[in-house]
């Protein structure tokens, strides 16, 4: 495609300030036709659109006032009336991880609505003219440390958005181009004064935010132009320490060593009541577990999975509790906590629904973190507690792409990167809390009849039946209980095809602390 920014029509969420604002000076000084800057400061808006048109001239730059967690509806319907429009830079973002909602609704949420409501106005093959995307990620999108897990889950998430969106296929079809953006530590008021988890980290986090390469927004300014000219979609970029911009790829195993032995153990497993969920609470079961507590939306199956898992190990080996992970977390954990002392979590709920965005975050990715922090917080050493076990399921589309199951794919690599960050080494050492990742191939259970976009269908049905090997759940439920006994925190392992578990490479950069 063009990629050449003359005559393009841009529009920039958070653009009033920071990198987003440098960015519009940049476009326009390229040969943008029009910029619009969205953001929630209509002071800093106004004047940042006035600046602009001093500078390049009148009738190019707008502003207008927008929350990209409310406004995408009204904002979107005005600029589409009277523009097509070739660019959009989804910059809008916060760094707040004791704010786990708001930063998966602003960095994650907002930026996938507002990327495939452009994507959709641009597609060709739906009388569009073709355009780019450039999501804002963050070196965090594919760096691992031991700060920041909520921050790092969702700019990986914004990774896996854009390598699954912007993939050839997708590119092919729609005449869009996805990109993204990774800077690295950059002056600007989102990095003034970052508020990390409150993990008793806050002196040795200050100290390594003062020995990264800073740089300016001028640097990251001239990185987009240089992305937007250089860059083929599904790409990603780092810019760091003002340097040229470099294409990002993905680095390293970490270690730690604790108890491993299943027998024993009080064992928690979110959507336990079929599938995989039940096949994990079955093998650790007979691995000797004390007491399984599933977890699950539908009581019947529910009731019915503790029945038959009593009657093959044990009157009240396990125990059903009716949960819907994505709104009972306090009133299930507290029960769970008042009656039984806990040694692993199983965050085994999901679901595939490329219909509900929405839906697929809040359950795949927002009550995986929360269910997390709230185990992890209760078991953590430093703070009195036992040590403990989280063991994320993630997914093969955590780390493989295809144009296929897009929210998926985003959710699942988004609960990679939390792993790693919350599960990394020094997190381990402070709270005993070890944190690993499963990865499933397809598995023979009932979210592979879930739904995908309609146009996508045949393509992941033809891939369903010619290219991809069915496990069954028991392999699964086998694997669990053996990396469990082999894995060391913030370590990601693949069970697929009914083949023997396997490390995985998931390639992140490790930074020095």
């Amino acid at each position: 495609m063009e990629k050449s920014l003359a005559n393009k029509v841009v529009v920039i969420t958070g653009g009033a300030e920071g990198i987003g604002y440098e960015v519009a000076d940049r476009y326009l000084s390229k040969g943008a036709k029009f910029v619009f800057l969205l953001d929630i400061n209509e002071k800093l808006g106004n004047e940042a659109a006035k600046k602009l048109t001093a500078k390049h001239g009148a009738n190019k730059v707008a502003f207008m006032k927008c929350d990209v967690t409310t406004d995408l509806v009204p904002v979107t319907k005005k600029i589409f009336e009277n523009y097509k429009v070739d660019v959009l830079l989804n910059n809008a973002g916060i760094l707040n991880d004791r704010l786990l909602k708001k930063t998966i609704d602003i960095n994650v949420t907002a930026v996938c609505e507002w990327g495939l409501t452009f994507w959709d106005h641009m597609r060709k093959d739906k009388g569009g003219n073709g355009g780019t995307i450039l999501n804002l990620a963050s070196i965090y999108g594919y760096r691992v440390d031991q700060y920041l897990p909520v921050y790092q889950a969702s700019k990986f998430a914004v990774m896996g958005f854009t390598k699954s969106l912007g993939h050839k296929a997708n590119y092919d079809r729609s005449g869009v181009r996805v990109l993204a953006m990774c800077p690295g530590f950059t002056e600007t008021k989102l990095t003034a004064a970052p508020q990390g988890w409150d993990m008793g980290q806050d002196k040795e986090f200050e100290q390594f935010v003062k020995a990264q390469a800073w740089q300016k927004v001028e640097s990251v300014g001239q990185a987009a132009v240089d992305i937007f000219e250089n860059g083929d979609s599904g790409t990603a970029w780092l810019i760091e320490g003002a340097k040229p911009i470099v294409e990002v790829a993905n680095a390293n195993s970490l270690s730690h060593d604790m108890e491993r032995d299943p027998k024993n153990k009080v064992v928690v497993v979110t959507g336990g009541a079929g599938g995989i969920g039940y096949e994990i609470a079955d093998k650790f079961l007979k691995y000797g577990a004390k007491t399984v507590i599933i977890l699950g939306r539908n009581e019947t199956l529910g009731t019915e999975a503790a029945q038959k898992l009593n009657a093959k190990h044990g009157e009240g080996k396990a125990v059903f509790i009716k949960c819907d992970v994505t709104k009972d977390l306090d009133k299930v954990s507290s029960e769970i906590f008042q009656k039984y002392e806990t040694d692993v979590l199983v965050n085994n709920a999901g679901v595939l629904d490329e219909a509900n965005m929405r839906r697929t975050l809040e359950t795949n990715l927002m009550a995986l973190m929360e269910w997390s922090m709230k185990f992890w917080e209760h078991w953590r050493t430093d703070k009195g507690g036992r040590g403990g076990t989280i063991y994320n399921i993630s997914s093969i589309y955590g780390y493989e792409y295809n144009p296929y199951t897009v929210y998926y794919k985003t959710s699942k690599a988004a609960v990679l990167s939390f792993t790693r960050s919350l599960g990394h080494p020094v997190n381990c050492e402070k709270s005993g809390v070890r944190v690993i990742a499963l990865c499933p191939g397809f598995t023979d259970t009932t979210i592979l009849t879930g739904k995908v976009w309609d146009w996508h269908n045949e393509g992941f049905q033809r891939v369903m039946k010619e290219e991809v090997v069915l496990q069954r759940p028991e392999t699964v439920g086998e694997a669990v209980v053996e990396i469990f006994k082999l894995a060391n925190t913030s370590e990601v392992w693949v069970a697929k095809n009914d083949e023997p578990i396997k490390l995985v490479q998931v390639t992140y950069e490790e930074v020095a602390h």
